[in-house]
Formats: structure tokens, sequence, C-alpha cells
């Protein structure tokens, strides 16, 4: 493989990193818009720090645990916050 080519393989690898973090940075936020409450308002219902709902909606990863509270979020919103805050 000469520089070229790696040069071209790494550009690519660069904007699928970026699309990747783009698509993952909309899926929070669009779950949050479906609570239509500001970030602070949403880490308040659902006991996270703003810093780590702001980390994934700039498109940074998100652990299992992030990822399971999510899915159910986005499922079941009023259900999550009510067992949150029982």
């Amino acid at each position: 493989m000469d520089k070229e080519d790696f040069d071209g393989l790494m550009e690519g690898m660069r904007e699928a990193a970026a699309d990747i973090k783009a698509r993952r940075a909309a899926k929070v936020k669009a779950i949050r818009a479906k609570t239509q409450l500001s970030q602070p308002a949403f880490a308040a219902r659902y006991h996270l720090s703003v810093r780590t709902l702001q980390n994934w909606e700039s498109g940074k990863a998100i652990d299992s645990v992030g990822e399971t509270l999510l899915t159910l979020i986005d499922r079941d919103p009023d259900t999550v916050a009510r067992l949150l805050n029982a």
C-alpha cells in the first residue's frame, strides 16, 4: 500500500468515526427532545450529571448502562422517571 492509498484509507476512517459520533449525538438529542426538557431538567429527572448528558449530546461514547437508560427513557420516559424518583 502506498502513501496515497494509506492517506485515503485514513481519511475514510476519520469520516466514518465522525459520522458515528454525529449519529450518537443526534440520537441522545432526539430522546431528550421527546421529553421536552432542558439539559439540566433532563439530567435531574433521570439522575444524570449535566456534564454526562452534554458529553453524550456531543457524541462521546456511552457505556452500556447509559445505553440501557436511554433506551428505556426513549420507550417510556414517564415510567422511568416515576421509578427513579419513587
